[in-house]
């Protein structure tokens, strides 16, 4: 299985970002048992983005320049998302009901976990704030990095679904 690298290069006016093509970079480790479609991908540096690999349970390290993985991180439980908040990478765990923070200096290191309520999926991060959707929840929680909840946006009533 490939990843298809594209890099958005941002220009004065945001209309005119223009998107050119990297690389392809296979994503699939001699480690790995099943393929891997990437559910999640968030991008580190020019050099580096991070992957969740749901078939395979794995959050995996990708170097652009030399396309390959540099470093993978099998949690407890299969990855959903992933993001870049602050220097850390956090990863939605929708089994278990958490995010795993990682740091990814020196390979994927485990720093902390967040419990969350509910099956999380989709993560992003900004201004230091989470931002986390749910799937069988149907809710998006806005939190900050050490899981309080700051806003909560869900369904009201007999009114249809949220998404």
């Amino acid at each position: 299985m490939t990843l298809l690298i594209i890099i958005c290069i941002p220009f004065q006016d945001l209309p005119q970002m223009k998107a050119t093509h990297v690389a392809d970079i296979s994503v699939k480790s001699t480690k790995n048992n099943y393929a891997c479609p990437i559910s999640g991908v968030a991008l580190l540096s020019v050099e580096r983005l991070v992957a969740a690999d749901w078939y395979n349970g794995t959050i995996k390290l990708i170097d652009i320049p030399n396309k390959k993985i540099i470093s993978e991180f099998k949690p407890e439980e299969a990855p959903w998302d992933v993001t870049v908040c602050g220097g850390e990478v956090a990863a939605t765990l929708p089994l278990a009901s958490k995010i795993v923070f990682l740091n990814c200096d020196n390979g994927l290191v485990r720093v902390r976990d967040v419990r969350v309520d509910g099956s999380c999926r989709g993560i992003d991060c900004a201004d230091g704030k989470l931002f986390v959707v749910y799937d069988e929840e149907k809710k998006l929680e806005i939190m900050t990095v050490t899981g309080t909840v700051l806003q909560k946006v869900e369904r009201n009533g007999w009114f249809g679904q949220l998404f």
